[in-house]
């Protein structure tokens, strides 16, 4: 049976709705990279196959552990979110929409939040900043919680690799596996 909350979204809307808003954060971090004199090229040319390897580790393992919290009876409305807000938002993309999504959102996210107000701000300030970012209503404050501390670890890989490369695939990895895993789900329920 449906779910009355579950609303169709047509794949070009998620899409394009997703890449202006990355595209616009990224213009804001070019902008504040222009005021505040952030140099990012060294963390932006710093690329080692390590980062790409050990970053696509970690966005699995954070994504699977994202899902698997979904499952645990004190999260109801992280279930409730990823299921039927969420989910939706996606059930009707195919892998290269959802490829362009995940690799917008954590490339143009990280170059904001760890490249811009990491860099000037911090490492809390900018993974309360990106948790906050993820508010989707107060009933979904775990949500927040959980963003915050998935910005603090992009921030903690940040520092460690002085490269914007390992936190950008660890967030992109995550998105993607996510998001495929979320919309094989909500196939699978609609087929059922």
């Amino acid at each position: 049976m449906s779910n009355p909350h579950n609303r169709e979204y047509k794949r070009g809307f998620v899409l394009s709705t997703v890449i202006i808003i990355e595209a616009v954060l990224l213009a804001i971090a070019a902008v504040c990279c222009l005021v505040c004199k952030i140099d990012l090229l060294p963390a932006l040319t710093n690329a080692r196959p390590e980062h790409f390897l050990l970053g696509g580790l970690i966005g699995v393992t954070l994504s699977v552990f994202g899902l698997v919290m979904t499952r645990v009876e004190s999260f109801k409305s992280f279930h409730q979110l990823v299921y039927e807000i969420m989910g939706p938002l996606f059930a009707h993309s195919r892998i290269v929409d959802i490829a362009l999504i995940a690799l917008a959102s954590g490339f143009c996210e990280e170059v904001f939040y760890r490249g811009v107000l990491q860099i000037q701000f911090g490492i809390v300030i900018a993974s309360l900043i990106f948790g906050i970012c993820h508010f989707a209503g107060k009933q979904f404050y775990l949500y927040v919680i959980w963003a915050t501390l998935a910005g603090y670890l992009f921030g903690r890989l940040f520092e460690m690799s002085h490269s914007l490369w390992l936190p950008i695939t660890a967030h992109a990895v995550s998105n993607f596996v996510s998001i495929v895993i979320l919309r094989q789900k909500m196939r699978a329920a609609d087929k059922g």
